[in-house]
């Protein structure tokens, strides 16, 4: 993988600023600087390009971490570039130039299975780790290789791995010993197996035990299915013996049966009508009973009646008023109408009288009345010969009616 240009749009102390390392020839890049100008910066702006932020990255000094954005162009061996960019998320933090987020994956064929630890140890080394490296070189006494290693891979003492190891090994397994944990290991396996060959059995003591075993198996099955024989015949006895209460029980019913002889059928819908008639006659009794309680009231109400003789013997006018009243209350009614008749006859009057008498006024008419005398004499008769005849029906009415309620009243 190449790395063609890392562009620090915001990270530590960098904003918008490019670095570029596409020349056309083969060569070694240099960056320096003074310290404190920014070249660990950049080294860990790399890291999170390729393998993302660090979840506390210290960069976040100028710029929050939803802000942070490093971008860069790398290329691969068969001359292919891409352009992305990098920023702090924990999902989607790979976008292209256009900003839609890119599939993590895009990167593996650039970084060729190189895991973060391994760039650090190997292309990633700063000031403290190549200190730290070489003092480890000059700390090693044997292998000049196995110092580089260790220096590279950034492994702080690989004398004292190999050592551990040794130590492990020889706690695991030793040829002549008992102790260690193969050595015991082998040891309960050896056991194991002469156990295993005290269990197992000859082909000829297998083969009896099988036949043992079959002939078992098939006198399991001849007994199995003589139980169930059993059990069925053991169920046929039960249910007999539960019916033979119910089977006594039917003989009684049917010695009853023939001793009523012939029994008239009921129809169908008899239960029906059996119900709905018990329904009438408990509701008649309710209704009995009622007519029993009003009838003990009305005996109690008549025994309390007193008769106000002189409202008796004033019947008549009573009467009287009575029909009366109706013509009064339909004379209120018709007042005003009455009334409206008066005023209109009045007039007319007064035209008629201009007519026959002109000599005289509405007022003066009075003195005609002496003449009409005699008919309206006879006219009040005759008006209070039919009232009276009216009152005498009506009298002989209620006489009738009063001595039926009497004759009704003494019989109950």
């Amino acid at each position: 993988m190449r790395l063609n240009r890392l562009e620090l749009k915001a990270f530590g102390p960098f904003t918008d600023q490019t670095l570029e390392f596409n020349s056309e020839e083969p060569g070694l890049h240099i960056i320096f600087g003074p310290n404190e100008a920014g070249k660990s910066s950049a080294l860990r702006a790399l890291k999170a390009l390729l393998y993302g932020f660090h979840q506390q990255t210290p960069d976040n000094f100028i710029h929050n971490y939803d802000q942070l954005l490093v971008g860069g162009c790398i290329e691969n061996s068969a001359g292919k570039e891409i352009i992305f960019w990098r920023r702090k998320k924990r999902i989607g933090d790979i976008i292209d130039e256009e900003g839609n987020t890119l599939d993590l994956g895009i990167l593996a064929p650039f970084l060729h299975g190189v895991e973060p630890e391994i760039f650090e140890a190997i292309y990633g080394i700063d000031h403290d780790t190549l200190v730290r490296g070489g003092k480890e070189i000059l700390d090693q006494k044997g292998e000049v290789g196995q110092a580089l290693f260790a220096a590279g891979a950034g492994i702080s003492s690989l004398w004292e791995v190999i050592d551990q190891l040794e130590k492990e090994a020889t706690y695991l397994f030793k040829s002549a010993g008992q102790l260690p944990e193969i050595n015991k290991a082998v040891k309960r396996f050896k056991e194991l197996q002469k156990e295993v060959k005290a269990a197992s059995l000859s082909s000829k003591d297998w083969k009896n035990h099988q036949k043992a075993m079959e002939n078992a198996v098939a006198e399991r099955a001849g007994l199995e299915k003589e139980r169930d024989h059993k059990n069925k015949e053991l169920h046929r006895l039960d249910r007999l013996e539960q019916a033979v209460p119910e089977l006594a029980s039917m003989k009684s019913w049917q010695d009853q049966l023939l001793a009523l002889e012939k029994v008239i059928p009921l129809p169908p819908d008899f239960a029906e009508r059996h119900q709905q008639v018990s329904q009438e006659m408990r509701e008649a009794r309710q209704q009995l009973q009622r007519d029993t309680d009003r009838q003990v009231k009305l005996k109690a109400k008549r025994k309390a009646i007193s008769f106000n003789k002189d409202l008796l013997n004033q019947a008549e006018r009573v009467d009287d008023f009575h029909q009366r009243l109706g013509e009064y209350r339909k004379g209120q009614k018709d007042r005003p109408e009455r009334n409206g008749m008066r005023i209109s006859l009045r007039s007319e009057v007064a035209r008629l009288l201009q007519q026959v008498r002109p000599d005289l006024t509405l007022e003066e008419v009075e003195t005609l009345r002496s003449v009409l005398a005699k008919k309206r004499t006879v006219q009040t008769l005759s008006s209070q010969y039919e009232a009276i005849n009216q009152q005498l029906t009506l009298a002989q009415k209620q006489g009738k009616a009063a001595e039926q309620e009497r004759k009704e009243v003494e019989k109950c």
